[in-house]
Order: structure tokens, then C-alpha cells, then sequence
């Protein structure tokens, strides 16, 4: 019989934060965040993977025809925003190896700026600067096993543009290029979790039987030390990074539920 465990008490701490820095050493914009997808409007769906493991469905763009749009809404910006601006941060993909082409935001129907994909992976963590102080930064989160990028777009914008109480609606369309290729978002609610599942396999940990635990977290904010605790198997001290995190516990197998 396969034993289930479920961690009575499951807490953690945070230690010090260090700065969100992509796999070049480049800072991500200063948090808090807001919620840069919150519905889609208009896109084509394809299932596909990303950094989290429960987020299989992406909108698509591509540069074909010029036409291939995907559109979506952010989070309403807060009543109290504090600051001279926000930033929203989504889920994204990126194309490499298909030559490299244009994309063009538009927000709230007007356009704002235009990023390349790669002509290859080299180039992961990259930001662009827009009118009036708005930025577009990507940092990547994960590459794939045909080298195409995911992670997370930071979009900076001026209060100027900001409308308390409101959405933002952005949208991105490719280029006419003849090309498949392509720009994802995810329409996926990115908000801290701590979530903890019991594997179904049974181990033995410094002489006891034990069933590996799998706690994940998401940590939207930049990445910081932490001590994860459960009743019954200890604590750990992790670093979380931006995303999606993962830790094991191995805790004493039961029986019963």
C-alpha cells in the first residue's frame, strides 16, 4: 500500500532579500510588482510548457502576416499607488534560431515600443527603454530543450499613464515576416503560493523510512533566502528565486491518512 503524508504544519521565514538578477547580472525593476495579466481579450491559445509546471497554455503571436495580435488586461491599478510609476510583470516565451524579428506593444490602443526575439539564446535578459520613462524588461526563468526562453517581462510605466482604479490593456503583434516565429503570454495568475504534495514513492532517509514531500512555492518578488519548516521533518534554508521553487522534505512514512 502506498503511504500518503501531509505535513501538519507548514511554515516559512524570510532572511535577506538580494536583488531579482537575470542570468547576466542584470537587475529586474524594483518590487512590489503588480499583476501584469489579469484576462485575455483576444489571442490564439496553444498548450504549451512554461516555468511553472501548472501553466500549459500560452497566447501566441507570430510574425506572419502582421495581423497575429494577442491582447490582455492587467491587474487594475491600486487606488493608493505610491511612486512615480508601476510595474506589471507576466509570464512570457521567446522564439531563438528563426532569425530574430520584431514585436510591437501597444498599450490602451497606442503604440509604445518594439522588441526583437534572438537569432539564437545568448541573449536572455535584456531591457528596453519607451517614451516618457515606460521600460520593458525580460529575464529568463527557464530555457527549454530547443532553446527557446521563458520567464518573466517587467513593463514600467509612469503614473502619467496610469489610471487609478483601471486595467491596462495591452496588446503585441510580430511583424509581417513570413515567419513562424513567435512571442507567448501565459494567461496565468502569478501570486505567492506554498503548496506541499506528498510523491508516491517511499525512500530511506538516514535510516527511516520516509516519503518524499514536495513543497513549492511561488515567490513573485526578487529572490531571497528562506527557511522552509515542517512538523515532523525539520527546516531547511533555500534560496527562492522569482518564479517557481521547488524543495523536498523527507518525511516519516505513515500508514494512515
Amino acid at each position: 500500500m502506498t503511504s500518503r503524508v501531509f505535513p501538519a504544519i507548514l511554515s516559512m521565514v524570510f532572511l535577506a532579500a538580494g536583488p531579482a538578477l537575470g542570468s547576466d547580472g542584470r537587475n529586474a525593476p524594483a518590487s512590489p510588482w503588480l499583476k501584469g495579466y489579469a484576462k485575455t481579450i483576444a489571442g490564439e491559445r496553444l498548450g504549451y510548457h512554461s516555468p511553472y509546471p501548472d501553466a500549459t497554455t500560452a497566447l501566441l503571436s507570430r510574425t506572419t502576416d502582421g495581423k497575429m495580435a494577442v491582447e490582455w488586461e492587467t491587474q487594475p491599478v491600486p487606488a493608493d499607488l505610491a511612486g512615480p510609476s508601476a510595474t506589471f510583470i507576466w509570464m512570457s516565451g521567446l522564439a531563438t534560431g528563426k532569425g530574430g524579428h520584431q514585436f510591437f506593444l501597444s498599450l490602451d490602443g497606442s503604440p509604445l515600443l518594439a522588441f526583437r526575439t534572438g537569432k539564437d539564446a545568448s541573449r536572455r535578459d535584456w531591457d528596453i527603454a519607451g517614451p516618457e520613462g515606460v521600460k520593458l524588461s525580460f529575464r529568463t526563468a527557464m530555457v527549454d530543450q530547443f532553446q527557446e526562453l521563458f520567464g518573466f517581462m517587467y513593463l514600467t510605466v509612469p503614473r502619467s499613464k496610469l489610471a487609478p482604479g483601471k486595467p491596462l490593456r495591452l496588446k503585441v503583434v510580430g511583424e509581417k515576416a513570413r515567419s513562424p516565429d513567435w512571442f507567448m503570454v501565459f494567461p496565468y495568475d502569478l501570486a505567492p503560493r506554498l503548496r506541499a504534495n506528498g510523491e508516491a514513492a517511499l525512500v530511506r532517509f538516514e535510516g527511516r523510512l520516509c516519503q518524499p514531500v514536495r513543497v513549492q512555492i511561488s515567490h513573485i518578488a526578487p529572490p531571497v533566502e528562506a527557511v522552509v519548516s515542517t512538523e515532523g521533518a525539520g527546516s531547511l534554508t533555500t534560496r527562492l528565486e522569482t518564479g517557481y521553487n521547488a524543495v523536498y522534505f523527507p518525511v516519516p512514512a505513515v500508514r494512515e491518512p
